[in-house]
């Protein structure tokens, strides 16, 4: 399953583990491929989700915009736009409401990163800092 999700990701020219780190191939837990989706779960408990999305970069990043604002008049959550790949991403700290958290679109697909609470596993909770520099080090697969 893992050479298959690589494989999906090579085809669209999206990021997939890094050469070493928290996010490297080497600690890769499990790897899922679904329909035109693909998941893959680190032993630190970062998470990458790629799901298929028809936006560009750029009309992501108008959509997140509305939706921060939106956001914001009722109440607000945190998220705020972000510089990530060098395209415009959202994403937000971990607070009360849920984890660190950062998406963006490239290679026709919505990328998500995240920390999942691992069972057993106390978990590291990241920053946006953190999932930003990781984010910059994840390479496309060949």
């Amino acid at each position: 399953m893992f050479d298959e999700a690589l494989a999906r990701l090579a085809a669209c020219g999206c990021p997939g583990p890094a050469p070493v780190g928290i996010a490297s191939q080497s600690r890769v837990l499990w790897a899922a491929s679904s329909g035109e989706g693909v998941g893959l779960m680190f032993d630190s408990g970062l998470a990458l989700d790629y799901v298929p999305d028809s936006r560009t970069p750029e009309e992501y990043g108008t959509d997140a915009a509305a939706m921060i604002a939106d956001d914001a008049a009722n109440g607000g959550s945190g998220f705020r736009l972000v510089t990530v790949r060098g395209v415009v991403g959202m994403g937000a700290d971990p607070d009360a409401h849920g984890p660190g958290a950062l998406t963006w679109v490239t290679g026709r697909y919505s990328v998500r990163m995240l920390t999942q609470m691992l069972p057993g596993r106390t978990g590291v909770q990241f920053s946006l800092d953190d999932l930003l520099s990781i984010a910059e080090q994840l390479q496309v697969p060949r």
